[in-house]
């Protein structure tokens, strides 16, 4: 390709003529590669093949693509769709980005605040990260980034934030909390972060919003939904105006939300596994179930209609919201977290703690049709008034025609279900089609109605007696015009003669209609014969023998050459011309074409015929195309199919062949046999045709029809091709309405079936809303108006950057020359700005005007200064505010300062006002008087002999004078006359006075405070010991003047309250739950007033295990799932035993087996949980778990199985739960089921724990007297004069030492359940080696020493038809290819010496192991002679070295 480069020093001419040569350089390669498509060469004319980086195969679903190690753990990902990058946000502050197409680093950033979430702004160009210094919820931070990540400014939040999101359409960023949620948005330049709008309402109060999203919508109807625990509010995104609440949309907490636009749906998914689609109506369109563990994230498919989950199963599932089902599942190696997903970008991103996984989508199909079961064949119409039909043959015994472009179902033929169809043609000039059954008969149904009526059949047992129909062809003649429409004539001339050689010119001449064509009805029977039936007589006109005594398999019509396929057993296809207006003999063949297997699927195009067939030597499926000129287009035998050849198809216009097969795989071929493509599906293909004259590929997947568009798979040839060539677009077909009189005499089966098939529901372009014109009008009107208001702002702030960056120049010449006039003028208009007082008005703001909080009566509130303008640094503050802000019109002093003072500047205005240092004499002043405060404190502590000091105790403060005194000294200072001035004395000795006066003041102090102490202990002697004891009031005379309280230096005055106090809020644990049900209805009035005191756990749990014992069934488990948090938080080990009969007795209650229950279930599973976490297990404790165990239900016995190996049941081969299986158990409806479970599982715990105490009695008795050997290196006999002592000490390397002295009789009867389970695992492992070592010593035997032939196996899927063949599905060595480099791989030895499988690179075969009575007393009468088995069928290979016997 040319490539246009500029060249420096060139003259515009010069460019002009370079830039033409470019173009026509370009213009000049792009038609040579159109002429080299359509020209008929070899391969090296594609560029396509040429290229080695040319991708032939295509894969549907995720591939992936590669994986980014962090190395910490991952706290956000954000896609930047601008720039196609991934950015990771990890918990260390560090901020990479990637590329999104190939995984290459890019630049890290290393972020100043630690922030839990990230945003991207991408219609603003901007970061806002959200950021946490401590724990308290309330102490959360905005931090607004450019796009460089460099700090813009910060924002105090305020309020509890627990979820965050940005909503592109409204501008805004949505926080939701604790009963609260908070829109804010961007102001100055996108610069700063300010409210927008807060709601508080009481509905949400107590609810913690844990997850939020938002509608694709721009419109003003645009919602939010927020998810608390299982519930869901709907909230207005302009107002936050709460619309909607809905609750208990899953039965356990949701832990996951997303929501799908096009559909209108909100997906949810639980901790239970489940994901539900809810529609605009709240009610459930689909409930997906596949996860084994809670749902951790949702996202959207990048391509069409899917959803995508993560669970903590390690696997990601893709669920269909068309045809409600699983369409893809993959399983990795941990939890993915978090999905990153766009519609529209085909790249899925999971986090996996650490790593980044990107994954490739590529969706080659889409739904096009929903047919209600699997389509066996498909086969296209012929072309009639530009119309064209699918026809579909199902496996319900109906055939549905099916609309090329729309994929509605135009009308349907039903048979009863017990008919097979085995094909169907449909024939559009006689508006019919017909069908070949499985029962020999031929039907013709008319599509005038719907269901189709039958008008016509053909009893073929009547016809050819004694013979079956095992294929039919329906020829219909096409006249010239046709033939040219369809592509069937290269040459125009062709055409012509074709209609000379009918009546098609003469009538065309003389302006008469032209005749119907006439449509014959070929027949291929079973002996090898052709023929052709009169439809209006039912008899043969003519009948040939085409194949000797084979059966015909296909016949296939090319009514563009008058031509017709046949083929059949014998391996030779033929083809046959056509004469459709002769009367005698309408079949003469042409040439016939011989393959080395039966051919399967043919298919034409043009005059080329493309076969698919199985070689029957190597039995590989192979195809291959022949033309008429006897010339043959093989292809290397690595592009076939690896397993059963479905399906073959040919598109005329685009000389293109198509094939489907078993591999799951559909492959586009040339007419050369060329491979162009090679898309793997990953589904069960059942049947494939084209749909359109560009391509378009119609599959039958399960009971759907999916369509491949032809762009998902065109190659840059092939799509020159179609540039060159005309196509016409198909007439869209209306559905033939229902007969209601047919309807009626259906019964309900029939009608299913008929109603069953459907277009596809949910087609969509664009996964946002496209508003009406009038609405789109408003909401475009409203922008612009409010970008004409930040309009003057914009202005300022681009100034005041001039000012501060010094590029403002206001005495810049102007481009006028200046005279003695314009300045004279301009100054005027100067003087006018200060004499007639020109004012420059800026837009007013919709804020509400503030106003100052109203002072209490008598409270103190300092005056502050006026700030000015530009206030200093230290004296600004930020006044926070709960009313709605809508900022349009001022900008704040704050934004002005940054902007005009730089950092440095700001800086040095800092050092100027920095406080003076304290010296050290000032310092140690400030420790002495703070010691000073400590020991007053401690002097008027509680003292437990003479209880608290009263006011009238207290020594008077000597700083402070009362008012008689203050007044005398003012009258004395008045007499007293004034002294004359003192000398003025130097800095330093004024601060050497005044020290010294500070320690005499200290030594005064001192002084009175050790009076002080005096006085009050003799007070002590003098008076009674005052305690505080409760006593009657006593009436006083006249109570004692209360003293007046010393006001300390900047005290600020307190004002009595008379407000009684709050009561105290209830605690965490007995409010965590109050918005579940069995909350609500048990306890609906508990508050801080009703609850009585003390508040401590053990109370409340009491409290609802007696509601447990009476309560419904679906109460029951969240209530015991609370009892089991208390427990764990607050154990609750005092009511343990209360909370273990509670629970018995709640489970004794319920009648038969609750397990097939949903809430049975969860009630079982919580039982068992509880139990678990008592860690209590006596014998009534285990009975109950052995009881919930032998419920039906799979989730119970598995959470049995796990609780009890956590709590110490060391059964890894199960033997235990098998016991439990093969019990007889009584009737579920039984009344006294439970009952008698329970009853019989502890007679077996007490019947085990009885066998361990004698046990370990025995073993006891066996030490002490010396008869028992212990187990060890070298075991050691005990005798009776001998006993061991805790002081004697062996050798550890020769015995193992037993201590007697400490087994004692306590012991032995102190035997626990568990322990018992354990005994009963243990012996009956012992069993089971001891049954191993006698079948060992039985194979060991000589006297029944077996010969054991074993084949090989072959590692292939099994696809062979018949015994004896040696052929698979995958690709395999020739026949003729020697096999003596096959080697017996390794066989892992079993317990008993003998492999437990060999797998040998050779096909399977069967043997008949089995010996009659003959072979038996053959047996009795030679004992000593081996068996050897016989084969039911030889083999073709066998190894001798690969065939395996015991060791003798």
């Amino acid at each position: 390709m040319t490539v246009d480069i500029e060249v420096p020093g060139e003259n515009p001419r010069q460019a002009s003529q370079r830039r033409r040569r470019h173009l026509k350089g370009r213009a000049l390669e792009a038609w040579t590669n159109v002429r080299n498509t359509l020209r008929n060469e070899d391969a090296k004319t594609d560029p396509d093949v040429n290229d080695p980086s040319s991708k032939r195969s295509l894969t549907h679903g995720m591939q992936f693509m590669y994986s980014i190690p962090l190395g910490v753990s991952i706290v956000d990902v954000l896609f930047n769709e601008t720039c196609q990058e991934y950015v990771l946000l990890d918990e260390s502050g560090t901020v990479s980005i990637y590329r999104s197409a190939s995984g290459k680093h890019v630049t890290n950033f290393l972020m100043d605040d630690k922030l839990e979430r990230l945003l991207l702004l991408a219609n603003l160009s901007r970061y806002v990260g959200l950021s946490r210094a401590t724990d308290n919820p309330r102490d959360a931070t905005f931090v607004v980034y450019t796009q460089n990540l460099k700090v813009l400014s910060t924002f105090l939040i305020g309020v509890p934030v627990t979820c965050i999101l940005y909503n592109p359409f409204r501008r805004q960023i949505v926080t939701a909390g604790e009963g609260n949620i908070h829109s804010w948005t961007l102001h100055y330049e996108d610069t700063h972060i300010l409210p927008e709008v807060a709601q508080s309402c009481p509905e949400i109060k107590g609810s913690n919003l844990e997850m939020i999203a938002y509608e694709h919508n721009a419109g003003y109807s645009q919602r939010i939904y927020a998810i608390s625990n299982t519930t869901c509010f709907v909230f207005r995104a302009t107002t936050l105006e709460l619309l909607d609440t809905k609750r208990s949309l899953h039965v356990r907490k949701i832990s996951s939300m997303a929501y799908f636009n096009p559909g209108k749906s909100l997906v949810t998914g639980s901790i239970d596994g489940t994901i539900k689609m809810w529609d605009e109506s709240w009610c459930v369109k689909v409930v997906f179930v596949g996860h084994n563990a809670p749902v951790v994230s949702l996202g959207v498919y990048p391509n069409g209609p899917f959803v995508v989950s993560a669970a903590s199963d390690n696997s990601i599932r893709v669920w269909s919201l068309e045809t409600s089902d699983e369409a893809l599942v993959l399983e990795t190696h941990s939890t993915a977290t978090d999905i990153v997903s766009q519609f529209g970008y085909e790249q899925v991103a999971t986090v996996h703690q650490d790593e980044l996984y990107v994954y490739k989508t590529e969706e080659l199909y889409h739904l096009f049709t929903s047919i209600g079961e699997p389509a066996k064949r498909i086969r296209r119409s012929t072309r009639h008034e530009n119309t064209r039909n699918l026809v579909c043959c199902c496996e319900d015994s109906t055939v549905r025609v099916v609309c090329p472009t729309t994929g509605k179902i135009l009308n349907t033929v039903m048979f009863p279900e017990e008919d097979i169809i085995r094909d169907a043609v449909c024939i559009k000039k006689l508006n019919a089609v017909f069908c070949l059954l499985d029962d020999n008969r031929i039907v013709k149904a008319n599509l005038g109605t719907n269901p189709a009526y039958i008008s016509q059949t053909w009893h073929c047992d009547d016809i050819f007696p004694g013979m079956k129909v095992s294929s039919f062809c329906v020829y219909e003649h096409m006249g010239a015009q046709e033939v040219l429409n369809q592509g069937g004539a290269t040459d125009s001339w062709t055409a012509l003669a074709r209609a000379a050689g009918t009546d098609e010119l003469k009538n065309a001449e003389e302006g008469q209609k032209p005749k119907m064509n006439p449509v014959l009805l070929f027949v291929g029977r079973n002996d090898g014969g052709i023929a052709q039936i009169d439809m209006e007589s039912s008899q043969v006109n003519f009948e040939v023998a085409a194949h000797e005594m084979s059966n015909i398999t296909l016949l296939v019509e090319n009514s563009a050459y008058d031509q017709m396929i046949s083929a059949g057993t014998d391996k030779v296809v033929k083809v046959w011309k056509v004469f459709p207006f002769a009367q005698v003999e309408p079949l003469v063949i042409v040439f016939p074409f011989y393959f080395p297997g039966n051919p399967t699927h043919v298919s034409v195009c043009k005059n080329k015929i493309f076969v698919a067939f199985q070689d029957s030597a190597s039995g590989l499926y192979s195809s291959v195309v022949h033309t008429q000129e006897r010339t043959r287009f093989d292809h290397p035998r690595i592009d076939d199919h690896t397993d059963k050849i479905v399906a073959v198809a040919a598109n005329p216009k685009m000389k293109l062949f198509a094939s489907a097969g078993e591999d799951e795989t559909v492959r586009i071929w040339s007419d050369h046999s060329r491979l162009i493509r090679c898309l793997r599906l990953n589904a069960h293909i059942w049947s494939m045709d084209f749909c359109s004259e560009t391509g378009d590929l119609i599959i039958g997947i399960s009971d759907h029809l999916y369509r491949i568009d032809h762009m998902r798979y065109f190659t840059k040839s092939l799509m020159y091709r179609k540039m060159t060539i005309p196509f016409e677009n198909l007439n869209q077909e209306t559905p033939v309405a229902y007969d209601e009189k047919q309807l009626e005499e259906m019964n309900l089966s029939d009608l299913k079936r008929l109603k069953a098939a459907h277009a596809a529901d949910l087609k969509f372009s664009t996964f946002e809303d496209t508003l009406p014109e009038e609405e789109q009008k408003q909401v475009d009107e409203d922008r612009e108006a409010e970008l004409s208001k930040l309009y003057p702002l914009a202005k300022r702030d681009a100034e005041l950057e001039m000012l501060r960056n010094s590029d403002f120049d206001p005495l810049k010449i102007s481009k006028k020359q200046r005279n003695e006039r314009i300045q004279q003028i301009a100054f005027k208009k100067y003087l006018s700005i200060f004499f007639e007082n020109v004012k420059v008005e800026l837009p007013k703001s919709d804020e509400p005007e503030v106003k100052a909080p109203p002072r209490g009566p008598g409270k103190f509130v300092p005056e502050k200064e006026p700030l000015g303008f530009f206030p200093p640094v230290d004296k600004s503050f930020v006044q926070e505010s709960n009313s709605k802000v809508n900022i349009s019109g001022y900008l704040p002093n704050s934004v002005a300062l940054k902007r005009l003072y730089p950092e440095e500047t700001l800086k040095a205005h800092e050092e100027a006002f920095k406080p003076r240092e304290f010296t050290a004499a000032e310092l140690e002043e400030m420790e002495f008087w703070r010691k000073q405060r400590e020991n007053a404190a401690a002097e008027n502590a509680f003292d437990e002999d003479e209880g608290f000091l009263m006011d009238d105790d207290l020594p008077p403060t000597p700083d402070v004078a009362t008012k008689s005194d203050l007044l005398s000294k003012l009258q004395q200072a008045a007499k007293t006359p004034s002294p004359p001035p003192e000398p003025e004395l130097s800095e330093a000795e004024r601060e050497a006075l005044e020290r010294a006066a500070r320690v005499q003041e200290l030594q005064d102090a001192a002084q009175a405070k050790e009076n002080k102490q005096a006085e009050v202990a003799e007070k002590k002697q003098a008076k009674p010991i005052r305690k505080l004891v409760s006593r009657p009031k006593q009436k006083s005379p006249e109570p004692p003047p209360t003293p007046v309280k010393p006001k300390r230096v900047f005290e600020e005055e307190v004002v009595a309250d008379d407000t009684p106090r709050p009561p105290t809020p209830l605690p965490e644990w007995l409010t965590r739950n109050k918005n579940q049900d069995w909350y609500q209805k048990f306890f609906p009035d508990l508050n801080e007033r009703t609850f009585p005191k003390p508040w401590v756990p053990a109370k409340f749990a009491q409290m609802v295990l007696r509601y447990i014992k009476t309560c419904d069934l679906q109460y029951k488990a969240p209530m015991i799932e609370y009892l089991k948090d208390i427990h764990m938080e607050y154990n609750l080990v005092d009511i343990s035993d209360e909370i273990i009969e509670g629970l018995i007795f709640a489970i004794n209650k319920t009648n038969g087996q609750t397990g097939e229950i949903v809430y049975g279930r969860a009630f079982c599973i919580a039982c068992v949980h509880l139990f678990t976490a008592l860690s209590k297990f006596p014998v009534p404790v285990l009975a109950q778990m052995m009881a919930i165990y032998l419920e039906k239900d799979i989730t119970i016995k598995r959470t049995v199985v796990e609780n009890l190996r956590k709590t110490g049941l060391e059964d890894p081969q199960k033997f235990f739960y098998k016991n439990l299986d093969s019990w007889d158990l009584p009737a579920a409806n039984d009344p006294n089921y439970r009952k008698e479970v329970v009853t019989k599982c502890e007679r077996w715990l007490k019947a085990w724990m009885q066998k361990l105490v004698e046990q370990t009695e025995y073993v006891i008795e066996e030490l002490k007297s010396g008869s028992m050997v212990l187990p060890g290196p070298i075991g050691k006999r005990f005798s009776k004069e001998k006993k061991l002592t805790s002081s004697e000490q062996e050798e550890p390397s020769r015995s193992v030492v037993a201590v007697l002295e400490r087994i004692m009789g306590d012991h032995v009867d102190s035997v626990t359940p568990m322990e018992a389970l354990n005994y009963y695992a243990e012996c009956e492992l012992i069993d089971f080696l001891a049954r191993g070592d006698e079948m060992r010593k039985e194979l060991l035997d000589p006297s029944n020493n077996r010969t054991v032939l074993v084949l090989p196996k072959v590692q292939i899927k099994k696809t062979i038809p018949r015994v004896g063949e040696l052929s698979t599905g995958k690709g395999k060595q020739k026949r003729d290819e020697s096999f003596a480099s096959l080697r017996n791989p390794p066989t892992e030895q079993s317990l008993f010496s003998f492999p437990n499988h060999i797998n040998l690179p050779m096909k399977p075969v069967y043997m008949n192991p089995f010996r009659d009575e003959v072979e038996e007393f053959v047996m009795k009468m030679q004992k000593q002679q081996p068996v050897l088995l016989t084969l039911k069928s030889h083999q073709k290979f066998f190894v001798p070295s690969n065939s395996v016997a015991p060791p003798s």
